[in-house]
């Protein structure tokens, strides 16, 4: 009788569980705002592709956010005119075919925002993501609210890659 109730148990408690982490990411009142921009929205093959970064503190009381760097504190997702993620970009190779890999060093700290201010930043995509064939690329950068516990989403860039 025992193992049936406890079987019982199992089953009602795991599905519940499961239906309260199914969006674990989604509040309607995060922390903050993101917003990105690129500087041009044609580039040539090869160009430098730096996205600017917004954070605009949307809450009535000041809120701080750990910061160690755009690499570091977002994440970026990058999808080609067919909505395929673009992978990384294929590893440069010194004259004697060892790799060269790019390591990101810094260090962390805490930045303050005040009641409707922003923080800006800026990243160069090009190191994380392959835009060597041309085309349209969707671009979205995302960043953890840890007061909100949710992933907050920028709006999305359409960038154009030409010969």
């Amino acid at each position: 009788m025992n193992k049936l109730f406890v079987l019982a148990a199992l089953l009602i408690t795991v599905p519940c569980g499961a239906v309260q982490s199914a969006h674990p990411d989604e509040n309607p009142n995060p922390s903050f705002s993101l917003h990105i921009s690129a500087a041009q929205d044609t580039v040539k093959v090869g160009s430098t592709i730096q996205i600017d970064l917004t954070l605009a503190n949307t809450t009535d009381h000041e809120i701080s956010i750990a910061y160690m760097g755009a690499f570091w504190v977002y994440k970026f997702v990058v999808l080609d005119e067919k909505n395929k993620p673009v992978p990384p970009p294929k590893p440069q190779v010194s004259k004697d075919g060892h790799p060269i890999r790019r390591i990101h060093v810094g260090s962390g700290f805490v930045r303050h925002v005040e009641v409707g201010k922003t923080l800006g930043d800026s990243i160069e995509l090009n190191g994380l993501f392959d835009f060597s064939q041309p085309g349209k690329y969707t671009i979205q950068a995302q960043r953890m609210d840890e007061s909100a516990k949710s992933v907050v989403k920028s709006n999305q860039i359409v960038l154009t890659v030409s010969q």
